[in-house]
Formats: structure tokens, sequence, C-alpha cells
């Protein structure tokens, strides 16, 4: 019996350091104390609130403000990275390096829109400003999803006066309007709380608030304690991806449940920590990667969830159109479903975008990028990690083609 206790003490206390020691290099490996029991650090608090922290859409880029940033993509690891600067004007928007005073053009979106890991001069806006001779103001917000940027708009709209508003974003924007609380789905984003659309009893959208009325609440251990108890609750992510993939006592139980994903991780760090080679702190990462994908595939399988992204994108083109302004939407693909739809001819959320395309205008670039060689196509991505963004040569190309499809459907 005494052999038994200590050979199970000794499994657990195996599958404990094992953890610690994972999660200390690998925030994708989340345990209880460090992603679910945590506290935030003051200064981290404070950056937040003074670059980000917006009280009705979670986080925007503050007016008249700057930012240095380094070329990384999530889970990227190499020696030196390059560096970018992002400016911004008076409502938070980037600064356009060639900017005439006609205006006719606005747009909104995540990062493929703000035009992430690029300099000013080198966004699709920039290029674009320069085929149509007027300014095209650059909305655009890293990691929002489609719900944050019609907030966004409809915040902003009476002060535009476009003519024509474009409306960009990633397939993944699926999985985004699921959020509360980026963190459940994304770990390690630990700031990203978002108000969000859920569709009530009689299939209407409900639009409720961002859970974060203030960042004080991060630095209250009881009110921030309340605040997380009230997400598991309400955050999707948290019961069907988070809770699965979190460690915690009994270690070696937590690590079994999961064991796929678990042991494919432990194996490249116990390769990793033997051979300091980076290839395998990646190849963890690649394990993530392949799990997120698949988590947005059967998204658009659901018909709950391409029922909500609907019915956002409809309200997005309904408040547009009360503008008297032309909606345009544009889906920006990742690399990964560039080179998917090279293989098959076509993606996961094909079928869901060509809906949209008999009633609206609707460019969707992932087949026009796949069309192109590899060898080109490798020029429009920083890197092959998931997430990537497009450079400028990338951005050049996405300006030209959204040009054309402007005189050709005689929008302008």
């Amino acid at each position: 019996m005494d052999i038994l206790i200590t050979a199970i003490v000794s499994i657990e206390i195996f599958f404990f350091l094992i953890s610690l020691n994972i999660r200390k290099q690998f925030q994708w490996f989340i345990t209880k104390n460090r992603d679910l029991d945590l506290k935030f650090k003051k200064d981290l608090v404070y950056k937040f609130k003074k670059n980000s922290y917006d009280t009705s859409l979670g986080w925007v880029p503050k007016s008249n403000s700057s930012k240095v940033e380094f070329i990384k993509s999530a889970g990227e690891i190499k020696k030196k990275f390059k560096i970018v600067k992002y400016n911004f004007s008076e409502y938070g928007q980037r600064k356009n390096t060639y900017k005439p005073k006609k205006k006719y053009i606005s747009t909104f979106g995540d990062s493929f829109v703000f035009c992430k890991h690029v300099n000013d001069k080198d966004t699709w806006q920039n290029f674009l400003s320069k085929k149509t001779k007027s300014n095209v103001i650059n909305f655009g917000v890293n990691n929002y999803g489609i719900d944050q940027s019609l907030l966004r708009y409809s915040l902003i709209k009476k002060n535009l006066n476009t003519k024509i508003v474009i409306i960009g974003f990633v397939p993944e924007t699926i999985t985004r309007i699921k959020s509360k609380w980026k963190h459940f789905y994304e770990y390690g984003n630990i700031l990203g709380f978002k108000p969000s659309y859920r569709i009530n009893k009689n299939n209407k959208l409900i639009w409720e608030k961002n859970p974060l009325k203030n960042t004080n609440i991060l630095l209250d251990n009881i009110k921030l304690k309340n605040l997380i108890s009230k997400l598991k609750k309400q955050d999707y992510w948290y019961k069907s991806k988070f809770s699965k993939d979190l460690i915690r006592f009994p270690y070696s139980y937590s690590f079994f449940k999961n064991l796929n994903r678990n042991s494919k991780i432990l194996i490249n760090y116990i390769f990793f920590w033997l051979t300091d080679n980076n290839t395998y702190q990646e190849n963890a990462w690649n394990v993530v990667l392949e799990e997120n994908q698949k988590v947005i595939k059967n998204c658009y399988n659901n018909k709950t969830d391409t029922n909500l992204l609907k019915k956002i994108i409809q309200k997005f083109i309904k408040d547009i159109e009360k503008e008297k302004s032309i909606p345009i939407i544009v889906i920006f693909p990742y690399k990964i479903d560039v080179l998917e739809h090279k293989k098959y001819k076509k993606n996961y959320y094909t079928d869901f975008f060509k809906e949209f395309e008999k009633k609206v205008n609707c460019i969707d670039l992932t087949e026009i990028i796949s069309s192109l060689r590899t060898k080109e196509l490798n020029k429009f991505y920083h890197s092959n990690f998931f997430g990537s963004h497009f450079t400028p040569n990338g951005n050049r190309f996405c300006a030209n083609y959204i040009y054309k499809y402007l005189k050709r459907s005689k929008v302008q």
C-alpha cells in the first residue's frame, strides 16, 4: 500500500513539475494558478489604461498617439525581428502618408484592415488612396471581432460622411464574436475583455456591454475573482475549450484527459530542452494552431454560429445603408486558407460568403490570391505562421484588386 501511495505521489509531482516548466516558456499550456487564478501587475494595468482601454469597445488606439511593434506572429521564434511604427490621428485611425482632402472611403475591421506589421506608408489604404486620389480612412483595430468593428462604426459614423464603407475581417472572426474574454480562446490575451452580441429566443440580436467596466477591477482581487467567475458562466469558450485544456490538480489526470494535445507539446519540449533547437518550440505551437483551425472550421459547420455572424454582418450593412453609404465586405484570408483553396478550389467558409455576394458588394480575396504561384504568394505574407499578416507587397496587391473591383462594379 505504501509503495502504491509513493508511486501515485511521485507521478503527481512529476506532472506538476513538467506542467510548471512548460508553462514558463509556453503560454498555451495553461495552468490553473497562472491562467485562471491570475493576478494583474499594476504597471501592466496602467499601460493598458493609458494606451488602449475603452469602456465600450474593450480596446482601441488612443487619439494622436503612436506605437512601435516587432514584426512577429504568435509562437514565432527568431533571434531578431524587424520593427514597425504605427501613428494615429484624432479618432484613433491610422495615419495615411498620402492624404488629399477628398475623403469618400472609410474602412473598419480587424488587424488585416489595420494592416498590422507594416509602416503607415505600406497599408493597403495608403496604396488605395493613391489609386483613388483620396484619403482612405483606416479605422481597423488589432484583434477585433466584427462585433467590435460594428460598434466602432456606430460610435463614429456621424463624423464620417464617406460614400463607401469597407468592412474587412478574417474568417476567424466567427470565433471572436463568441468571446467576452479573449483569454478563454486566445490563451494569454488576458486584457482582451470585450462586448458582444447574442441571439435571443426571438432570433434577435442583443447587445451585451464590455464586462470590464473599469480597469481598477483588475487590481481588486475580490472584484476580479467575481468577474472571472461570471465570465466562466457566460463566455462560450471557457467550457468548450479553455477548461478542457486547463492543467490543474490532479495534474496527471488533467494531462491524460487531453492526452493527444498534451503529449505532443510535452514531447516537443523534451527535445527542445535536450537540443536547445527552437524548431521544437515552433512544433509545439503548431499543435495549438492545428487545433484552432479545427475549431474555426467547426464554427462554420454550426448553424448557431453562422446565424450569429450572418446577423451581425446584416446589421452592419443595414446601418451603413441608413447613413446613405455603400457597404463593401472584404474577406482577408490567412495564408493557410489560401493554400487550402489552392489545393481544393474552395474553403470551409466559401459557401457562407458566396451567399452575401448575391445581395451586396462582397470581395473574398482568397480566390484571387490562391491563383498566384506559391513563390509569389510567399512574398505576400510575413511568414508561414498562422495569423501572419500581409507584407507591403500583399497590401499593394489587395489595394489594386479592390480598386479594380470599384471601377468594374461602378461603385466609385
